[in-house]
């Protein structure tokens, strides 16, 4: 859809956040895949992000939190609504409580849905918090990490978050105690707000270390994943979840499938669970070979693989 000229003014008017409109999000998303956006907003504070899920619900648009888009694949259609990026205000992270000495003493660090965890991971490491040295080396937003319980290495957000922000159309909330019951690569308690609030900040539980200690152990892991994961076209990480007990990848790899192409839509030769984009593929051109993977693999081992990448628009919500 387009934006009228009323709807722009009324959202020109409502905002502080930047609006652009029929914005590609191919150049959005790690995997290099999608049609236009018929707006992005990028949200600078609470206000904006209240007043953007009020306008959606009366308008009736769908909308969406992006993130770094590392771990979504969108329409070949576009999104039809609008689109949220998180500002530099949710892009920041600080410490509640500092304690000092490596003793265990614990950290209790908050910080933004929209850092990185990139920078995320060195802002530990510098202050000497130990916890969080898995998500280094792993693409996207800390939002994202803690709605799919993202993990590596034998660690997981449920491991450290302590308490999450979030912003519906009635204001601020919080989730903690029980409701913070994470499962593999999912939070089921938000799933029953993800049409109606998003993720704006988290609180984690750390533990005080010495910062070359944490340094050192960050180096390892993404020294590891790197020679694990030596794909270098665009995709977005693991494409399947690892059913219980087993490696997607090794299932997908021993039905033969590293190499499969359809169009420019590929199963990665170095790692048979990377979905990659070899050239121009379409979001058709990934659907289709996500679901020949899908039924190969469940014909031939009885195993029913699960996407982990989330897929927008079109009509498709996974």
């Amino acid at each position: 859809m387009r934006f009228d000229d009323a709807m722009k003014e009324r959202l020109q008017l409502g905002l502080k956040a930047e609006v652009y409109y029929d914005i590609p999000l191919r150049e959005w998303t790690s995997f290099r895949i999608g049609g236009p956006a018929a707006a992005i907003a990028t949200v600078e504070d609470r206000a904006d992000v209240i007043w953007l899920l009020n306008f959606c619900a009366e308008e009736n648009l769908p909308w969406c939190w992006i993130g770094r888009g590392s771990n979504m694949l969108v329409a070949d259609e576009g999104f039809p609504g609008i689109i949220f990026s998180s500002g530099k205000v949710f892009e920041k992270a600080a410490f509640l409580t500092n304690s000092t000495g490596h003793g265990g003493s614990k950290k209790l660090l908050s910080a933004g849905a929209g850092i990185s965890l990139a920078r995320l991971s060195l802002f530990c490491s510098e202050n000497g918090a130990s916890g969080l040295e898995f998500v280094s080396g792993i693409p996207g937003s800390l939002g994202g990490a803690v709605v799919m319980n993202a993990g590596a290495f034998g660690g997981e957000m449920a491991g450290v978050v302590s308490r999450v922000e979030l912003i519906s159309r009635k204001g601020i909330f919080f989730a903690e105690g029980s409701q913070l019951d994470f499962d593999y690569r999912t939070w089921p308690w938000y799933q029953g707000f993800a049409n109606e609030a998003v993720v704006v900040g988290v609180e984690m539980t750390l533990t005080a270390k010495d910062p070359e200690t944490v340094r050192e152990r960050c180096r390892e892991l993404v020294a590891l994943r790197r020679g694990a994961q030596k794909v270098s076209d665009p995709g977005a990480g693991s494409f399947f979840k690892n059913p219980p007990q087993k490696s997607a990848g090794r299932l997908i790899d021993s039905c033969g499938l590293k190499g499969l192409r359809i169009g420019d839509a590929m199963v990665a030769k170095e790692h048979a669970n990377f979905l990659v984009n070899v050239g121009n593929a379409s979001a058709a051109d990934m659907i289709k070979l996500m679901k020949i993977v899908q039924e190969k693999v469940f014909a031939e081992l009885g195993v029913r693989l699960e996407p982990e990448v989330r897929i927008i628009g079109g009509g498709c919500e996974l």
